[in-house]
């Protein structure tokens, strides 16, 4: 019993070895018979992977974009500021980025030499105004009315009204002396006419007499001497008619010319009148003109804003400071006005870039990624090329906004005048493949063409 517990043993120790070399050997043979199938599977994986991403960058678009930087501005474009005459900053009343409205006054410039050439001009020209009232009064008779003047011109008035007095009396005068002479040469026609009206009365009975005492001296009645003495009497007075007609003729022109003495002094004063309202008149007219320009120029002593809108560029920024006639003051950014953006397209790019491309607005005032952007379109490409600060050449575009904000709303995010940009203007699209065998192409061709 003992002998075949010991033979049992050892057979079992016998069949350990064995049966772990059985186990072994049947794992090498399973993972031997599993592995071809494994490669197998991961191979055909990744080929179909890489055919995978061949069609799909072959068949997925990518954009060519032209990248461009520019800024927004109105159609309008910016108003520029400036100032004819030039003069000294008196007072600044804004800022830049500053919003003005139309009409707001921007600058102030010193007054002392405009409006004191001003003032030497309005009084000169209140002086012929008042000569020109004067002397249409004097013209129509009709006395002056200078109120309009009394208050500014108290002076001016009181001499002018001095002077149509003066000038008044001086008329009347030689009038009352020319009417004088013509009543005097009037009452001496006058008598001469009643005493030849006398005298022929009294020739006609003298001559009757003549008649009747010629017939009594005929028959003897009456002496001949006293006929005489009445042929006599009536000669003397035939000579003294005779005279007084000869004196009515000598008095008729005497008051012929008393009144052509007057109508002459009434003429000669209304001509003299005449040529100084003429005279006046004309400086008046030419005075005007200066009056206007220098008034011009004391209303362009206040610069005010030609439009609505933002100050940009403002070169003035010290009192006393002095401005160039001409020079520009600042420019202003018109509110309210469709909103393009202006863009510089490099010279490499230009050949791409046509008219009715869409074009990707990123405003740089808004995080493009958490505002958004803005579409637009291409509207106009400049003739030929500008040079920036560094001379470089560009071409300008003109981009045409499909909205003036960013974001969902319009009530908040708002793109105004003055904004810079990155403009992507979309020039054509290539696939990734096209993209990704571009440089391999580039190196083959400079490669085959190297010496």
């Amino acid at each position: 019993m003992m002998e075949e517990s010991l033979s049992l043993s050892d057979k079992v120790k016998s069949e350990v070895p064995r049966a772990r070399a059985r186990f072994i050997a049947q794992s090498i043979q399973l993972e031997e018979s599993d592995a071809p199938g494994a490669v197998s599977i991961g191979i055909t994986t990744i080929a179909f992977l890489c055919v995978a991403i061949v069609i799909w960058a072959y068949v997925t678009p990518v954009n060519e974009v032209a990248v461009t930087t520019g800024e927004v501005v109105p159609t309008g474009h910016n108003h520029v500021v400036q100032h004819l005459e030039g003069g000294i900053v008196k007072a600044i009343y804004v800022n830049d980025g500053e919003v003005v409205e139309k009409g707001e006054v921007l600058v102030h410039i010193s007054p002392t030499a405009s409006k004191s050439d001003l003032q030497q001009v309005e009084a000169r020209h209140a002086i012929l105004k008042l000569q020109l009232i004067r002397l249409n009064s004097i013209l129509s008779g009709v006395e002056p009315n200078f109120e309009k003047y009394k208050d500014s011109y108290k002076g001016l008035v009181e001499s002018e009204l001095n002077i149509y007095k003066a000038q008044l009396k001086s008329y009347l005068a030689q009038s009352d002396v020319a009417q004088t002479k013509i009543k005097q040469r009037e009452q001496e026609y006058k008598r001469e006419n009643s005493k030849a009206k006398y005298l022929k009365r009294e020739l006609n009975v003298l001559q009757q007499q003549v008649e009747m005492r010629k017939d009594l001296v005929e028959r003897g009645l009456i002496s001949r001497a006293e006929y005489l003495d009445r042929q006599t009497n009536m000669a003397e007075t035939e000579t003294q008619y005779q005279q007084t007609l000869s004196n009515i003729r000598v008095t008729a022109e005497a008051k012929e010319e008393a009144y052509a003495e007057f109508n002459e002094l009434d003429s000669k004063f209304n001509e003299t009148i005449k040529k100084e309202i003429g005279k006046v008149s004309g400086e008046l007219a030419e005075l005007d003109k200066n009056l206007t320009k220098f008034q011009d120029r004391v209303d362009r002593l206040e610069i005010t804003a030609p439009v609505a809108g933002i100050i940009k560029g403002l070169t003035v920024n010290t009192i006393q400071s002095v401005i160039k006639p001409g020079e520009t003051i600042m420019e202003i950014v018109p509110a309210g006005e469709i909103l393009i953006v202006e863009t510089k397209v490099t010279t490499s790019d230009i050949g791409h870039v046509s008219i009715g491309q869409a074009a990707e607005i990123k405003i740089n005032s808004y995080d493009p990624h958490r505002f958004g952007t803005v579409m637009g379109k291409v509207k106009q490409i400049s003739a030929s090329t500008f040079l920036d600060e560094q001379h470089n050449p560009y071409f300008q575009a003109t981009i045409a906004l499909d909205k003036d904000y960013v974001g969902s709303t319009n009530d908040k995010y708002r793109i105004i005048p003055g904004m810079t940009v990155q403009a992507d203007i979309k020039t054509g699209e290539k696939s990734v493949l096209d993209y990704l065998l571009k440089p391999i192409y580039r190196g083959f061709q400079n490669a085959f063409q190297e010496r």
